[in-house]
């Protein structure tokens, strides 16, 4: 494609909750088309790329991950060079909370490839429900008002959001990399846009037509990152408060909550979309207003419309949020009696199973 040259790295780092798992499953259900336009996806599998970011935040676990996992840095050199074609292309959006020497220790392992960063950015109205309900999902018992309060109290809060969420200070950290020309910021498209408008400014950064993608298959993408509603993020919130500490290690929650409770439960209920309350809507706003203003001045340039990231209206609700006790309770019970439905039904078929097996 033109006006992207080969032998070049485009780094797509985040921001969390900005349709990162969508435009991965886009991009991976078409490897073949991309490296037809130039592209090639390192490393080819989703895993291996969050396990590449895992060791570059020095967040691997050996009682979670296997060993060899710990050289994911150490293969990268090589994987790059296996790329069979010029551009790479590597998604992990946790690599937006890098430090700066994080950061260097990536940068060594690129070589004198010139190198870009993708920062995919949404409005902050739409993306703090959703980051507080990741934050649940993780294992925390911090409300929507106590968690949307220690954001606004501002960085010196030491809030998690100033670090991997702030627009600026992820790109000054990963300007070390590139400069502002190689700086993309990609607008998530507003509410009620068609959901390929996103695939197609991203592409656009790599010089792919995203018109020529297939299709992927339509079950993995309605089960990108399903979201709870808020009395079914409460239910969950509670629950965190009861569980032993040993949940909140990242193989036991995926495996014991994320999956069968999380996913496999609470997600299959209806619910309400959690929005935050007007009453944080102007400062919503300033934010926003400043971040854009200091990205026209630092000479980053937005792909979309800069407009897309300021919060509309309907990003808001009137009041805060009140959950129904009455709500909460049927969701808990609906969800037990979901979860022992499924013990009954693995008990009666592995009592056939030997039953069957007795009988042979």
């Amino acid at each position: 494609m033109p006006g992207v040259p080969a032998g070049e790295v485009f780094l797509h780092i985040g921001l969390m909750k900005t349709g990162t798992s969508y435009l991965q499953v886009r991009l991976r259900s078409a490897l073949d088309e991309l490296e037809k336009q130039g592209v090639t996806l390192v490393p080819r599998k989703q895993f291996d790329a969050h396990r590449l970011a895992v060791v570059v935040l020095d967040a691997f676990d050996p009682e979670v991950a296997k060993a060899r996992d710990a050289a994911a840095l150490e293969r990268l050199p090589r994987q790059l060079e296996e790329a069979t074609v010029g551009r790479a292309l590597i998604s992990a959006e946790t690599l937006s909370d890098a430090t700066a020497e994080q950061i260097a220790r990536l940068a060594g392992a690129l070589g004198d490839r010139r190198v870009h960063v993708v920062l995919t950015v949404r409005d902050i109205g739409r993306s703090l429900p959703s980051l507080w309900q990741q934050a649940v999902r993780a294992g925390q018992t911090v409300g929507f008002l106590e968690y949307l309060d220690g954001i606004v109290a501002g960085p010196r809060g030491g809030h998690v959001f100033w670090r991997a969420h702030e627009v600026l200070a992820v790109l000054e950290r990963w300007g070390a990399l590139a400069p502002p020309e190689r700086c993309h910021v990609v607008a998530v498209p507003p509410a009620g846009a068609p959901r390929e408008q996103l695939l197609e400014r991203f592409c656009s950064v790599l010089g792919v037509d995203a018109r020529l993608l297939p299709p992927p298959p339509e079950l993995a993408v309605n089960q990108v990152n399903e979201s709870l509603g808020l009395v079914q993020t409460e239910v969950l919130r509670r629950v965190n408060g009861l569980l032993p500490e040993e949940s909140l290690r990242v193989d036991v929650r995926r495996r014991t909550i994320r999956k069968p409770f999380t996913f496999g439960v609470l997600a299959a209920q209806p619910g309400t979309p959690i929005r935050v309350p007007h009453r944080y809507a102007d400062w919503c706003r300033d934010h926003t207003s400043r971040v854009l203003t200091q990205l026209e001045r630092s000479g980053h340039q937005v792909v979309g419309s800069p407009s897309d990231l300021m919060p509309a209206d309907d990003s808001f609700a009137d009041s805060d949020p009140e959950v129904d006790p009455e709500e909460v309770a049927e969701s808990a019970v609906q969800a037990l009696a979901a979860l022992l439905g499924q013990r009954v039904e693995e008990f009666v078929e592995a009592k056939a199973a030997r039953r069957r097996q007795a009988e042979k």
